[in-house]
């Protein structure tokens, strides 16, 4: 055996017992002889892209396949890599590479299946996730991650059928416990996504994620003092959890800096901590300090939170704006023939608008109706809409097919009949926006709310919000918030003019007329929807949270008009 195998094996031992940072000194030994040693590459790559640093591992699985040729765990494993560094369409084309080396590889095919997911390509996903599972019926994560597709196209039971799958072959799987958790509470299932989180929270007391999908459910079922409970235990189980520090304090008010407070500086001061986690902890900061009545400290934890966000997750404003514009375009070129005649309203309801005006208030209002069942955010329209897209194709070409827009209406009228029986559907998706259109052609018997409110105060409340999901980073930016605000109003304004007698705009700043909503909708009047509703639910204080730091953003704001170069 060689000196170079030598320390090729002492090296992938290492590894293979976390040691990682002995393996990478020895790796690099190897590579600094022979650089073209395509192991080292290859086993140097997998080294950093479990450490974190996908783009790192691309750089040096590409090389490991280009010296070595086809090898299917070499491509695989860049798949892997290029899929982590948000490159799909390569990840998508290793793979394929990869199978046809060795067709039966049910983590490449799950692997292919995620890739193909972020595509939006969801029914080919699910096929491949039926693949993978097939061929490895006893590994719990291909169960959860297909659960998981299938919830996103809204099939809440299959989702829940295999998040249990997954559950039942590992217990101890914080992932799968969130998602059947949050598949009861779309649902309507609360009190069984209680019993079901508490249950597994008291079996796996030292896992933070668990507690945090037991907060969640009780805060969902409007116990906010129980939800703290539960976020605290998760703290306790792990003091760096910043997700449940930041959820802590938007369920929590401060009235004055206390001991928790503390804990989340002295987290935020230490070092090595990446950009989103040091953004969730100013978020939750400036939370603390805007209840407390500092105005001008919680000012700087907003903008520095924000700072954070846009460094890991840019927004492309011109792109998106470009967006809108293209579908304003297809829609006006429609010919008033291609539009079906309105219908009675009887079919689902669309709370449109963007985050912060209001939208889950009115969904649970409106949700006390008999006829009515509120559903939350579901991403399904979107994602079957997106199935319609084939090969590049623009709006206009999918628009003048009759055919796939009818199809579009009779996917999503199905689903909500299967997960409402004998109910009508309420969604609040708020990138439903984009969506009336399709929404008019597709379900002309659907109806569509619109939530808004002052602009300048809508703009610091999206700014005041940290947001996990990707698709919300014009928040991040006023200047980006504004123009994206703008051209977000003016979309709206096409669809009235366009679709007249479809949206039924409501001003959430004032008590909404359910008389007259309830007759848009085509239902009768219910009294319980004019009552109250809290859809973040805190808990109470002897004196009312301020929102301190709200001059100081509106100055933000309003300083915007005197840059040059404005968005605004």
């Amino acid at each position: 055996m060689s000196k170079i195998d030598e320390l090729m094996q002492q090296g992938l031992h290492l590894h293979q017992t976390g040691r990682f940072a002995e393996a990478e000194a020895i790796y690099g030994k190897v590579l600094r002889k022979q650089p073209s040693h395509p192991a080292a590459n290859h086993l140097s790559g997998v080294l950093l892209l479990q450490r974190g640093d996908a783009t790192g591992a691309v750089h040096l699985l590409q090389k490991a396949v280009h010296l070595h040729g086809e090898n299917a765990e070499y491509l695989g494993n860049l798949g892997t890599a290029l899929n982590a560094a948000g490159r799909p369409a390569e990840a998508l084309s290793a793979f394929e590479r990869s199978l046809k080396v060795q067709p039966r590889a049910p983590r490449v095919l799950n692997n292919q299946a995620m890739a193909l997911k972020a595509l939006g390509r969801l029914d080919d996903a699910l096929t491949t996730y039926r693949a993978a599972i097939a061929l490895s019926p006893q590994e719990p994560g291909f169960y959860r991650n297909f659960a998981n597709a299938l919830a996103e196209l809204g099939d809440l039971h299959g989702a829940e059928e295999n998040y249990r799958r997954a559950l039942a072959l590992r217990p101890n799987f914080p992932n799968a416990l969130t998602g059947l958790v949050n598949s009861l509470a779309t649902l309507g299932r609360l009190p069984e996504a209680v019993t079901t989180a508490a249950t597994a929270a008291a079996r796996f007391p030292h896992e933070p994620e668990i507690h945090r999908a037991h907060a969640h459910a009780l805060w969902l079922s409007g116990d906010p003092a129980a939800a703290a409970a539960a976020y605290r235990a998760a703290i306790a189980a792990n003091s760096l959890d910043v997700e449940a520090h930041r959820l802590l304090g938007q369920v929590v008010p401060r009235t004055a800096i206390d001991a928790e407070v503390e804990a989340v500086q002295q987290l935020l001061d230490r070092p090595g901590l990446a950009p989103d986690a040091q953004a969730q902890l100013h978020f939750t900061l400036a939370q603390a300090f805007d209840d407390s009545g500092d105005g001008a400290r919680a000012a700087v934890h907003f903008r520095s939170a924000n700072a954070l966000v846009r460094q890991s997750r840019p927004f492309d404003l011109t792109g998106a704006l470009a967006d809108l514009s293209a579908l304003e375009d297809a829609f006006a070129r429609l010919p008033d023939s291609a539009v079906p005649p309105l219908q009675p309203a009887s079919g689902p309801v669309f709370i449109v608008g963007l985050p912060r005006s209001g939208k889950s208030t009115l969904e649970g209002q409106l949700g006390r109706h008999p006829a009515l069942h509120a559903a939350g955010e579901l991403s399904a329209l979107a994602n079957m809409a997106g199935a319609l897209v084939k090969n590049g194709e623009d709006v206009a070409t999918i628009l003048a097919d009759p055919d796939r827009v009818s199809a579009l209406g009779q996917r999503f009228l199905a689903m909500a009949e299967r997960l409402a029986p004998g109910r009508r559907l309420l969604d609040t998706m708020p990138n439903n926006f984009r969506l009336v259109g399709a929404i008019r052609l597709a379900m002309p018997s659907a109806r569509i709310i619109h939530c808004v409110r002052d602009p300048r105060l809508h703009a610091i409340a999206l700014h005041q919000k940290y947001y996990a999901l990707s698709g919300n980073g014009y928040t991040s930016d006023l200047a980006a918030l504004v123009a994206f605000q703008a051209g977000y109003r003016r979309q709206m304004s096409f669809w009235h003019r366009r679709f007249s007698g479809f949206i039924w705009d409501v001003d959430m700043s004032a008590a909404p007329d359910f008389v007259a909503l309830c007759r848009h909708l085509g239902l009768p009047a219910e009294a319980a929807c004019a009552l109250p509703y809290v859809s973040e639910p805190r808990l109470p204080t002897a004196e009312t949270p301020r929102r301190a730091a709200l001059a100081a953003l509106l100055a933000d704001l309003d300083g915007l008009s005197a840059s040059p170069g404005s968005a605004r």
